[in-house]
């Protein structure tokens, strides 16, 4: 999951310009684009859900693969502050 989670993190330092560039709703493009990112989990016999309930204080992906249960708070790293609210909503 770390090197997934990784090499997307690179598929978007390279590719989110033209993306947010693209879209109305600025702030869910790197969501959407990280559960295309991911649908080779899916593919494999994993499962990705999506929070839907914003302001509910859980995070906004949960994977489930291999045995493993693995959730996902997305921010983009503005400051500490930010990071830090990332981290409160995990579990």
């Amino acid at each position: 999951m770390q090197r997934l989670l990784s090499d997307f993190q690179q598929f978007w330092r390279e590719n989110s310009e033209s993306w947010t560039k693209r879209y109305q709703y600025v702030e869910a493009t790197p969501h959407l684009t990280l559960q295309a990112f991911l649908q080779r989990i899916v593919d494999s016999g994993g499962r990705v859900t999506r929070e839907m309930a914003a302001g509910s204080k859980r995070p906004d992906l949960y994977i489930q693969y291999q045995g493993g249960n693995y959730p996902i708070e997305l921010k983009i790293r503005y400051g500490e502050q930010i990071y830090q609210e990332g981290i409160e909503k995990l579990p």
